[in-house]
C-alpha cells in the first residue's frame, strides 16, 4: 500500500505538472493572438466575466471537496455500495447546483453595466450568457472526475483535458485570425468543455463498471453528517477563496476601467501560471496524504510529513518567486510591448501575494486531506470581508488603483490566513502541540524567500540585458541566487538532511550499482 501510494503520488505530480506546463504554453499563445486581434478591452471583459461567474459558482458550497474527502476511506476499502451512495448523492447535488448557477446568472445579467466603468463593448449580455453556459454544463458531468481523483488517478483526467485543450486552442486561434470574433471564440470553448466532460464521464463508467450513479442508494447517516459538516465549513472557505481570486478584477473594472483589467490580466496569466504549477505540484499528493492519515496513526510521523511538505513547497516557491520578480516586466516588454507594463511596486506586491498564497498551499493541502473544512468556515468569511473592505477603501478613498487592490489581498492573507490555517492542521488534524514550531518554520521560509527576491532585484540593477538571450541569463541568475539562499538557510534543518539522504540513496541505488 505504501509503495503504491508513493508511486501514484509521484505519477499524479509528474503528469499534472507536465500537463499544466503545456496548458500554460497554450494559454500564452492564445492570449498573445487574442491581444493582437481583439485588444485590451475584450481581454478585460474576458477576465471580468470569468470572475463574476466564479462568484455565482459560490452556489456549489464547496461540496465537491467535502465529497472527495468522504470517498478516501471507501475507495481504500473497495466498498462499492458506499461509493455508489456517495456518487449518487454527488450527482444529484451538482445537478441542483447547475440549475442554481444558471438562475443566479440570469438574475445578474440586467445589472452587468454597473460592473463596468466606461463600457465600450457591445452585446455584453450575450457574451455573459455564453460564459454562463460554459460553466453550467460542467456541473452536469464534472462530478465523475472526483472518483478518479479520490482513487489517486487524477492524472487520467489531466491527460484527457490537455488533449481537448490543444484542440480548443487550435480552433480558437483559427477563429481569431480569420474572423476576429469573440462570439465564435466562446462557442468553441463551450463545445470543447462539453466534449471533455462527456469523454471523462465515459472513461469513469468504463473503469468502474460496478458503479451505478443513476440508481438511488441511501447514503449512510454518518457519511451524510460528515459531508454536511464539511460542506458547511466549506461555505465560508469558498466565500473567502472567491473574495481573494475574483474580487480583484471586479473592483478594478468598477472603479478603474476595463483597459486596466486587460493590462493586469497579462500579469495574472503569468503569475497564476506559476501558482497553478506550484499548486498542482504540492496539491496533487492530497489523496495520498488522506490515505496516509487513514493508514498511519502515529501523529508525529504525520507531523514530519507536514514539515517535509512545507520544505518542498518552500523550495519551489523560492525558485519561482525569484524568477517572477526578475522576469515579469522584461518578459512583458519582449512579449507585447512596454505599453502593457505595470510599475515595479505593483509587480512587487503581486509577487508578495504570490509568496504568501503559495506557502499557504501546505496547510491548505492538509486541511483538505484531513477534511477540516468546518474549522475554517468563519475564518474565510472574515478573510473575504477584510479583503473587499480594505481594497475598496484604498481604491476609492485613497485613489491607490491596482496597488490598493493588491494591498487589500495581502492584508487579508497575513492577518487572517497565515497564522490560523497551521493552527487548524496541528490542533484538529494532527493533534500535536507543534503549532509554534511550525510557525517558526513558516516565517523562516517567508523571510528566506524575501531576502532571495531582494538580492535578485539588487543584482538586476547592474544588468542591462534585453532580448531572448537576456531573459535566459536573468533566469539562470535568479535560479542560482535563490538556490544558494535556500541551501544556506536550510542546510542544518532535519528536512534538508532527510531529502539530501534520499537523493544520495537514490543516486547510489540507480547508478553506482550498475
Amino acid at each position: 500500500m505504501k509503495t503504491n501510494r508513493m508511486k501514484l503520488s509521484i505519477l499524479n505530480s509528474v503528469i499534472t505538472t507536465g500537463t499544466q506546463i503545456l496548458t500554460i504554453i497554450l494559454r500564452f499563445v492564445t492570449q498573445t493572438i487574442f491581444i493582437h486581434t481583439l485588444g485590451a478591452s475584450y481581454l478585460g471583459i474576458n477576465g471580468l466575466f470569468t470572475n463574476i461567474i466564479s462568484v455565482l459558482s459560490f452556489a456549489d458550497l464547496g461540496i465537491g471537496a467535502a465529497i472527495t474527502y468522504s470517498l478516501y476511506k471507501p475507495m481504500a476499502e473497495g466498498n462499492i455500495e458506499i461509493i455508489n451512495s456517495i456518487m449518487f448523492f454527488f450527482r444529484k447535488a451538482y445537478h441542483i447546483i447547475g440549475f442554481s448557477v444558471a438562475l443566479l446568472g440570469l438574475v445578474v445579467m440586467p445589472f452587468l453595466d454597473s460592473f463596468i466603468k466606461n463600457n465600450n463593448i457591445d452585446h455584453i449580455e450575450l457574451i455573459f450568457l455564453l460564459f454562463l453556459l460554459n460553466v453550467v454544463i460542467s456541473y452536469f458531468f464534472s462530478y465523475n472526475q472526483t472518483l478518479l481523483i479520490a482513487d489517486q488517478q487524477g492524472y487520467k483526467c489531466s491527460i484527457v483535458q490537455v488533449i481537448f485543450l490543444i484542440l480548443k486552442v487550435l480552433l480558437q486561434i483559427i477563429v481569431l485570425l480569420l474572423f476576429q470574433s469573440f462570439f465564435l471564440y466562446l462557442l468553441i470553448q463551450i463545445i470543447i468543455t462539453l466534449s471533455t466532460n462527456i469523454f471523462i464521464s465515459k472513461l469513469v463508467i468504463k473503469q468502474y463498471p460496478s458503479l451505478n450513479m443513476k440508481r438511488y442508494v441511501e447514503l449512510p447517516k454518518d457519511i451524510y453528517i460528515k459531508i454536511k459538516d464539511n460542506t458547511i465549513g466549506m461555505i465560508g472557505s469558498k466565500f473567502g477563496e472567491i473574495a481573494l481570486s475574483a474580487s480583484d478584477n471586479i473592483i478594478m473594472s468598477m472603479f478603474i476601467g476595463l483597459s486596466t483589467v486587460g493590462v493586469y490580466s497579462n500579469y495574472v496569466l503569468l503569475v497564476n501560471s506559476a501558482s497553478t504549477l506550484l499548486t498542482q505540484f504540492v496539491g496533487s499528493v492530497s489523496a495520498s496524504i488522506g490515505n496516509f492519515a487513514v493508514d498511519v496513526k502515529d501523529t508525529m510521523k504525520q507531523y514530519e510529513l507536514f514539515k517535509r511538505h512545507l520544505f518542498i513547497n518552500n523550495l519551489v516557491t523560492i525558485l519561482t518567486s525569484a524568477c517572477l520578480v526578475s522576469l515579469l516586466n522584461p518578459f512583458i516588454i519582449l512579449w507585447i510591448g512596454d505599453q502593457y507594463i505595470l510599475p515595479t511596486e505593483v509587480v512587487d506586491l503581486m509577487i508578495l501575494n504570490f509568496v504568501i498564497i503559495s506557502l499557504r498551499q501546505t496547510p491548505i493541502t492538509f486541511i483538505s486531506s484531513y477534511g477540516l473544512f468546518k474549522k475554517i468556515g468563519l475564518k474565510s468569511i472574515i478573510e473575504a470581508i477584510v479583503n473587499v473592505v480594505v481594497s475598496v477603501a484604498l481604491v476609492v478613498r485613497f485613489n491607490m488603483g491596482i496597488r490598493g487592490v493588491l494591498i487589500g489581498t495581502l492584508v487579508s492573507n497575513i492577518i487572517v490566513n497565515l497564522f490560523y490555517e497551521p493552527f487548524v492542521v496541528t490542533k484538529y488534524g494532527l493533534n500535536v502541540k507543534k503549532y509554534l514550531d511550525f510557525i517558526k518554520s513558516y516565517i523562516f521560509s517567508i523571510l528566506t524567500i524575501l531576502f532571495s527576491c531582494l538580492t535578485v532585484q539588487i543584482v538586476m540593477k547592474f544588468m542591462n540585458l534585453g532580448g531572448v538571450l537576456g531573459l535566459f541569463v536573468i533566469l539562470c541568475e535568479s535560479i542560482f541566487i535563490s538556490l544558494i539562499f535556500f541551501i544556506l538557510f536550510n542546510i542544518k534543518s532535519k528536512e534538508f538532511k532527510f531529502f539530501l539522504g534520499l537523493l544520495m540513496y537514490t543516486y547510489k541505488d540507480r547508478f553506482l550499482k550498475r
